[in-house]
Protein backbone atom coordinates (compact mmCIF):
# COMPACT_ATOMS: atom_id res chain seq x y z
CA UNK A 1 0.00 0.00 0.00
CA UNK A 2 0.66 3.65 -0.03
CA UNK A 3 2.71 4.95 2.83
CA UNK A 4 2.32 8.72 4.01
CA UNK A 5 5.35 10.25 5.20
CA UNK A 6 5.51 13.29 7.69
CA UNK A 7 8.94 14.40 8.21
CA UNK A 8 9.96 17.74 10.21
CA UNK A 9 12.04 19.32 7.42
CA UNK A 10 14.00 23.24 7.73
CA UNK A 11 15.47 25.22 5.65
CA UNK A 12 18.89 24.27 4.18
CA UNK A 13 18.71 20.95 5.52
CA UNK A 14 19.28 17.98 3.15
CA UNK A 15 16.84 15.17 2.79
CA UNK A 16 16.39 11.39 1.28
CA UNK A 17 13.92 9.00 0.86
CA UNK A 18 14.60 5.90 0.35
CA UNK A 19 11.16 4.04 -0.18
CA UNK A 20 9.46 2.07 -2.47
CA UNK A 21 6.33 3.90 -2.28
CA UNK A 22 5.99 7.49 -0.59
CA UNK A 23 3.21 10.19 -0.65
CA UNK A 24 3.02 14.22 0.68
CA UNK A 25 -0.46 14.46 0.57
CA UNK A 26 0.04 18.13 2.01
CA UNK A 27 -1.86 21.01 -0.33
CA UNK A 28 -0.10 24.05 -0.58
CA UNK A 29 2.95 23.03 1.44
CA UNK A 30 6.75 24.60 0.15
CA UNK A 31 9.49 21.96 0.88
CA UNK A 32 13.28 23.93 0.75
CA UNK A 33 16.12 22.06 1.05
CA UNK A 34 19.69 22.34 -0.01
CA UNK A 35 19.17 18.73 -1.91
CA UNK A 36 16.11 16.58 -2.25
CA UNK A 37 17.17 13.21 -3.12
CA UNK A 38 14.43 10.73 -4.09
CA UNK A 39 15.24 6.69 -4.71
CA UNK A 40 12.44 4.55 -5.23
CA UNK A 41 12.25 0.92 -6.92
CA UNK A 42 8.74 1.92 -8.47
CA UNK A 43 7.18 5.20 -9.92
CA UNK A 44 7.03 8.49 -7.95
CA UNK A 45 4.09 10.65 -8.55
CA UNK A 46 3.24 14.26 -8.55
CA UNK A 47 0.38 15.19 -8.70
CA UNK A 48 -0.95 18.88 -9.18
CA UNK A 49 1.94 21.74 -10.22
CA UNK A 50 5.52 21.71 -9.31
CA UNK A 51 7.47 24.80 -9.64
CA UNK A 52 11.12 24.40 -9.35
CA UNK A 53 13.71 27.27 -9.35
CA UNK A 54 17.00 25.89 -10.00
CA UNK A 55 18.50 23.07 -12.39
CA UNK A 56 16.67 19.80 -12.76
CA UNK A 57 19.31 16.70 -13.54
CA UNK A 58 17.57 13.40 -15.27
CA UNK A 59 20.07 10.95 -15.76
CA UNK A 60 17.76 8.76 -17.85
CA UNK A 61 14.59 9.57 -19.82
CA UNK A 62 12.01 12.08 -19.32
CA UNK A 63 8.18 9.95 -19.97
CA UNK A 64 5.38 12.99 -20.99
CA UNK A 65 1.84 11.56 -20.96
CA UNK A 66 3.38 7.99 -22.02
CA UNK A 67 3.40 9.59 -25.53
CA UNK A 68 6.90 11.66 -25.70
CA UNK A 69 10.05 10.61 -24.25
CA UNK A 70 13.01 12.88 -23.73
CA UNK A 71 16.59 11.61 -23.75
CA UNK A 72 19.65 13.71 -23.38
CA UNK A 73 23.41 12.16 -23.95
CA UNK A 74 26.96 12.69 -24.67
CA UNK A 75 28.85 10.13 -26.86
CA UNK A 76 32.29 10.03 -27.93
CA UNK A 77 32.31 8.21 -31.10
CA UNK A 78 35.67 6.76 -33.07
CA UNK A 79 35.38 6.71 -36.97
CA UNK A 80 38.71 4.16 -38.01
CA UNK A 81 37.65 4.94 -41.94
CA UNK A 82 35.84 7.23 -43.64
CA UNK A 83 33.45 5.21 -44.69
CA UNK A 84 32.74 3.38 -42.14
CA UNK A 85 29.39 3.94 -40.54
CA UNK A 86 28.95 4.50 -37.07
CA UNK A 87 25.62 4.31 -34.81
CA UNK A 88 25.40 7.45 -33.17
CA UNK A 89 21.29 6.15 -31.58
CA UNK A 90 18.63 3.99 -31.59
CA UNK A 91 15.51 3.34 -31.00
CA UNK A 92 12.91 0.04 -30.78
CA UNK A 93 10.12 0.96 -33.51
CA UNK A 94 7.45 -1.43 -31.55
CA UNK A 95 7.65 1.35 -28.77
CA UNK A 96 8.48 4.76 -30.90
CA UNK A 97 7.39 5.80 -34.66
CA UNK A 98 9.97 7.95 -35.28
CA UNK A 99 12.20 11.00 -33.39
CA UNK A 100 13.47 14.30 -33.50
CA UNK A 101 17.01 14.73 -32.82
CA UNK A 102 19.13 18.03 -31.57
CA UNK A 103 22.53 17.40 -32.01
CA UNK A 104 26.13 19.23 -31.77
CA UNK A 105 29.48 17.63 -32.47
CA UNK A 106 32.99 18.84 -31.98
CA UNK A 107 36.00 17.45 -33.70
CA UNK A 108 38.09 15.86 -30.92
CA UNK A 109 41.32 16.28 -33.24
CA UNK A 110 40.42 20.01 -33.84
CA UNK A 111 38.12 21.70 -31.14
CA UNK A 112 37.27 24.72 -33.56
CA UNK A 113 35.64 22.72 -36.15
CA UNK A 114 32.03 22.10 -34.94
CA UNK A 115 28.75 21.28 -36.22
CA UNK A 116 25.09 21.34 -35.05
CA UNK A 117 22.27 19.75 -36.93
CA UNK A 118 18.57 18.97 -36.64
CA UNK A 119 17.43 15.40 -38.05
CA UNK A 120 14.24 13.72 -37.80
CA UNK A 121 13.61 9.61 -38.50
CA UNK A 122 10.03 8.21 -38.95
CA UNK A 123 9.85 4.45 -39.39
CA UNK A 124 6.89 3.24 -42.04
CA UNK A 125 6.49 0.52 -43.87
CA UNK A 126 9.38 -1.99 -43.24
CA UNK A 127 11.95 1.56 -43.47
CA UNK A 128 13.32 4.02 -41.68
CA UNK A 129 13.14 7.57 -43.23
CA UNK A 130 15.32 11.03 -42.52
CA UNK A 131 15.44 14.25 -43.04
CA UNK A 132 18.46 16.77 -41.83
CA UNK A 133 17.94 20.61 -41.45
CA UNK A 134 19.33 23.44 -40.11
CA UNK A 135 23.18 21.97 -40.36
CA UNK A 136 25.82 24.57 -39.58
CA UNK A 137 29.26 24.09 -39.34
CA UNK A 138 31.71 26.02 -38.02
CA UNK A 139 34.59 25.19 -40.60
CA UNK A 140 34.46 22.55 -43.45
CA UNK A 141 31.47 19.75 -43.39
CA UNK A 142 33.01 16.40 -41.78
CA UNK A 143 30.09 14.96 -40.99
CA UNK A 144 27.50 12.70 -42.96
CA UNK A 145 24.21 10.80 -41.46
CA UNK A 146 22.19 7.86 -42.73
CA UNK A 147 18.81 6.12 -41.07
CA UNK A 148 18.11 2.39 -41.47
CA UNK A 149 16.37 -0.11 -39.46
CA UNK A 150 16.68 -3.92 -38.26
CA UNK A 151 14.33 -6.38 -37.46
CA UNK A 152 13.40 -4.37 -33.66
CA UNK A 153 15.58 -1.03 -34.04
CA UNK A 154 15.74 2.75 -35.94
CA UNK A 155 19.13 3.41 -36.19
CA UNK A 156 20.56 6.61 -36.84
CA UNK A 157 24.62 6.57 -37.84
CA UNK A 158 27.26 8.96 -38.88
CA UNK A 159 29.91 8.82 -41.25
CA UNK A 160 33.23 11.39 -40.40
CA UNK A 161 35.86 12.19 -42.60
CA UNK A 162 37.71 12.80 -38.69
CA UNK A 163 38.93 10.04 -36.50
CA UNK A 164 37.09 11.21 -33.51
CA UNK A 165 34.14 13.12 -32.59
CA UNK A 166 32.35 13.96 -29.42
CA UNK A 167 28.54 13.93 -29.65
CA UNK A 168 25.96 15.60 -27.33
CA UNK A 169 22.66 14.38 -28.64
CA UNK A 170 18.95 15.44 -27.05
CA UNK A 171 16.15 12.84 -28.94
CA UNK A 172 12.50 13.24 -28.42
CA UNK A 173 11.01 10.16 -29.50
CA UNK A 174 7.14 9.74 -30.18
CA UNK A 175 4.54 6.97 -29.67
Amino acid sequence: GVQTCALPIFQGQDFDLYNTSTQFPVPNTTLSTNTLNITSTSNVNLTGSVVMTGDLTVNNYVTMDSKVRLLAKTTNIYFPAPTTANTVDSFSFSEFTGAKYTINITDDSNANNKAFTEISVIYGHGNAHMTEYGTIYSNTQFMTFSASANSSHVILSANSSQANATFRIFRTSFV
